[in-house]
């Protein structure tokens, strides 16, 4: 057992997050919000005010600290009314110190602060505000954030709750987070002078023992990480050189506390490692997931859980656990080792050999084992396909003949205003255009750093993993060994993998022998819902010749079950609504939450609404009749053997084609029962990473991770004697009709009074993935709105990062997900348009139905997970992916 502490707590009784509970944000009850900006006078400035500006909560003041020495410009035009005030020491500000002043001169009962290169999305004081309103009255409370690079690419989010533990390895959420009562100012609470840098985390760590915490399930912020000089962050904002000190500084402030908290913690984590020693399996197992409930996320503990999976055989599960566990702590050696021990099994060689390299990187004596067996590896590896050969560029300075002349190449005198002028169109989101100028400035000046740089991330997010590679390939070895270069290459390589491993994994799938028979693609309803019924062993439309006719049969059995993790459970509950309505009548339904770490929506939260928590120790798990699994849960069930169940079905939705595997194959060993899988039609892939267009028949050939891009036109075929019950069309319009009827009293979407009142609106649904976008997204916005469309999109927030509030196009409304409800959302469109990102293909969704059960017109990349549903021409309009709709 590892002993590198990093972990997890959960948070003090945390509520669901509800933006409709918001207070009347254009009213004076609610308590004065105080936002602190420590400022150098930066031009970023201006956008930081306009988020304020920009709040739906308005009793709101806005606090810039002159932290210059009073050479602070004034205050800049805001296009909207906010209450704002400069105030100054006299004196010039460190960081610490000017958070202090500002807090003094703050009158808020609420305090909050902002950086002023960042921004915050319209509801975040909003919604803050609410959840302390609740009954619990918290007095601490946070919003997830969008974690964005010097492009304005999202390239992550932090959007956990908080857990004590971890709490002295990592800071707990960003500084313009969260929002907090001033009694915590007032009963002495302070930013240390000593610290220059990591101050917020000295702060909150004052705050947390003595707070109520919550969270809001909302990334309400935008974090431009390399837009600072504190050199916490990525990229251009690095120094960790410089920081040293004060991380020593802050460690040794909280040392006391963090032996004596991971001291209990260690204690427990040895009665697992005991039983685990034992061979005690299931009862290690269930101690670790007690654990995990408890301190969220703690490395440790998946560590321990990934080796009694990896004994028990269940590899996906083990490699899903340590991927947590380097998540969370990608210094210990221990894990990358195990690592590449589950990718090798799992007939992984190139996910191995990188674990051995990052395990070298964190232990150097590891090396001479290593390269042995990544020697070992790479013999075992098949060749690569070849790829194109790149053009060989000329050095700088190099002559080459021109229209019968010598010319030398060398850098063009403009060069710096090229490149800046090509970053600002990438971050604006024009990336076709922005894609142009930096292969202009590429030809002008070969290798480039900065444009092969920019290039390798426009092709990876346009799905051209091979050019991307080749463009990464193509910069000096210095510029490759740098980290958020190393991570690229990482996503390639793990996305290419992925691919390959996704069109094995299902031809395995394809050839199970008890995989259950069901019809792919039904749309008579009759010969649907008599599918429907076999499936979970009812009766179906006629009653068997056995029965009597004046004996009615009982209805059928069904379990649904829900993964407890926050995002898995959010995806599979419509689609446990709709499966609950397909069947009313022909089955009793019970809901149940299978075992794993529930998150922000709580356990009783879920169980008040009619959802049951599996507990295999108190004896509380689903029996008899037909189990139901929307999503993969977190740990495979060790509770079927005995369930008595009498039918299997499982819906993915984005779950990883091996995650999917394992379950089958588990479940049906435990059970002998056959199983069935309900995939979308084109359903390409079962793994939201981006499995898309590899052929799996038959004879197919899958890509192997050293050759170029599989083919984009079109998705993996599923069809044959039998993968698919497809819930089709019809089915979502049954169970949102009632919602269309609702909003009848409305004006009618397209209709002339709606259109007389407002301009011809647009609307887009995204997914819950980091990047759901198409890369040509936000300039097909920015083009419709500019000629006096409306674009309304629903979960649209991380696109705030190309639209910068002085920025933001009148017709354009980037609304969080929840804001409003689907159907709601829907009769305010005239139009739905649904694109995928090329590199990601999400599953099934109910956007495309909903919008057909309210008769509204759609448009449908081609080869998408729900464009089967689509008669161009008919229903709803079929383009290319690529195209400007």
């Amino acid at each position: 057992m590892t002993s590198v502490p990093f972990t997890a707590i959960p948070p003090p009784t945390p509520q669901p997050s509800d933006l409709a509970a918001a207070p009347n944000p254009a009213g004076s009850d609610g308590p004065l919000v105080s936002i602190i900006i420590r400022s150098m006078g930066r031009p970023s400035l201006v956008e930081a005010l306009a988020s304020l500006a920009g709040q739906t909560y308005r009793r709101l003041e806005a606090v810039v600290v002159d932290a210059t020495g009073g050479q602070h410009p004034p205050l800049p035009v805001l296009p909207r009314p906010l209450d704002v005030r400069l105030v100054s020491a006299s004196q010039r500000l460190q960081r610490s110190a000017a958070a202090n002043f500002g807090l003094a001169q703050a009158r808020g009962e609420l305090l909050g602060f902002l950086d002023d290169d960042d921004f915050l999305a319209a509801e975040h004081v909003a919604c803050l505000v609410a959840r302390m309103q609740q009954a619990d009255a918290p007095d601490l409370v946070h919003a997830g954030t969008w974690l964005i690079d010097r492009f304005h690419r999202v390239v992550g989010e932090r959007n956990d709750p908080v857990n004590r533990l971890v709490t002295y390895f990592d800071g707990p959420f960003t500084i313009m987070s969260a929002l907090f009562h001033r009694r915590h100012w007032e009963r002495g609470c302070r930013f240390s002078e000593e610290l220059q840098v990591l101050e917020d985390w000295d702060f909150w760590m004052q705050l947390l023992p003595q707070a109520r915490v919550a969270m809001v399930d909302q990334r309400t912020q935008l974090y431009f990480q390399e837009a600072g000089d504190s050199g916490t962050a990525i990229g251009q904002n690095a120094d960790v050189v410089r920081n040293k000190p004060f991380l020593d500084r802050f460690k040794a402030r909280w040392q006391g506390h963090r032996d004596a908290d991971w001291g209990v913690y260690m204690q427990q984590l040895q009665a697992g490692a005991v039983l685990q020693e034992a061979g005690r399996l299931q009862e290690a197992r269930r101690h670790y997931a007690r654990l995990l409930t408890e301190h969220r996320d703690e490395p440790n503990a998946l560590f321990l859980l990934a080796q009694v999976f990896a004994r028990q055989g269940t590899l996906f599960s083990a490699r899903r656990m340590l991927m947590r566990a380097v998540t969370r702590n990608p210094q210990a050696a221990e894990y990358w080792q195990m690592m590449a021990q589950v990718e090798e099994a799992l007939g992984n060689p190139a996910g191995a050999i990188g674990a051995l390299n990052h395990a070298v990187n964190f232990k150097p004596t590891l090396q001479a084992d290593a390269e042995v067996a990544i020697a070992r590896l790479r013999a075992a590896m098949p060749a690569p396909a070849a790829a194109p050969p790149a053009p060989k560029a000329l050095p700088r300075g190099a002559s080459f003949a021109a229209f019968g002349a010598q010319a030398s190449i060398a850098p063009p005198a403009d060069l710096p205003q090229r490149l800046q002028q090509a970053l600002q169109t990438y971050r604006s989101g024009e990336l076709s255009t922005a894609r142009r100028a930096y292969e202009a400035i590429l030809q002008a000046v070969p290798r480039n750093p900065d444009a092969l740089q920019a290039l390798a991330r426009l092709a990876f997010d346009y799905g051209e993993l091979a050019q991307a590679a080749r463009y990464l390939n193509e910069l000096p070895p210095a510029q490759r060994a740098r980290h958020q270069v190393r991570r690229l290459v990482g996503r390639i390589e793990r996305l290419r993998w992925t691919r390959a491993e996704n069109a094995r994994v299902f031809a395995q799938i394809r050839r199970l022998p008890f995989l259950l028979d069901l019809a792919a693609g039904v749309r008579d309803a009759a010969r649907r819902d008599e599918l429907a019924r076999s499936a979970v062993g009812s009766a179906g439309p006629q009653q068997r010749e056995s029965e009597s006719p004046s004996v009615p049969r009982p209805p059928a059995l069904v379990h649904l079950l829900l993964p407890a993790a926050d995002r898995e459970w959010r995806m599979a509950l419509p689609w446990a609504a709709l499966i609950e309505r397909v069947l009313r009548g022909h089955a009793e339904v019970r809901r149940w939450i299978c075992e794993g770490q529930a998150g922000v929506w709580g356990t009783a939260d879920r169980e008040s609404a009619g959802w049951r928590q599996i507990d295999v120790d108190r004896g509380q798990v689903p029996r008899h009749g037909s189990f139901v699994f929307c999503g993969i849960p977190e740990c495979p069930p060790a509770w079927l053997r005995d369930s008595s169940v009498a039918r299997l079905l499982m819906l993915p939705l984005d779950a990883g084609a091996g995650d999917l595997l394992e379950l089958m194959v588990n479940a049906h060993h435990q059970t002998g029962v056959p199983v069935g899988v309900m995939l979308s039609e084109r359903s390409g892939q079962l793994d939201g990473a981006a499995f898309d267009a590899v052929d799996v028949g038959d004879g197919a050939q899958a890509a192997e991770p050293g050759g170029g891009d599989p083919p984009a036109d079109g998705a993996a075929s599923l069809a044959g004697p039998a993968i698919v019950l497809r819930l089709s069309a019809e089915d979502i319009v049954d169970e949102v009709g009632v919602h269309a009827t609702a909003a009848a009293s409305e004006p009618v979407p397209g209709s002339a009074m709606a259109l007389a009142e407002r301009p011809f609106t647009i609307g887009y649904v995204a997914g819950p993935e980091l990047q759901p976008f198409h890369p040509d997204d936000a300039a097909l916005w920015r083009h419709l709105s500019a000629h006096g469309l409306r674009v309304r999109i629903l979960g649209g927030a991380s696109l705030a990062c190309h639209f910068p509030p002085t920025q933001m196009p009148s017709g354009l409304e980037l609304l969080p997900p929840g804001a409003i409800e689907p159907a709601a959302f829907l009769a305010g469109l005239d139009c739905l348009l649904v694109r995928d990102a090329p590199h990601r293909r999400r599953g099934l969704g109910t956007a495309i139905p909903r919008a057909m059960a309210q008769r509204l017109p759609v448009l449908v990349a081609r080869g998408g997970a729900d464009s089967d549903l689509i008669d161009d021409g008919g229903n709803g309009l079929l383009f290319e992916g690529n195209e400007q709709a």
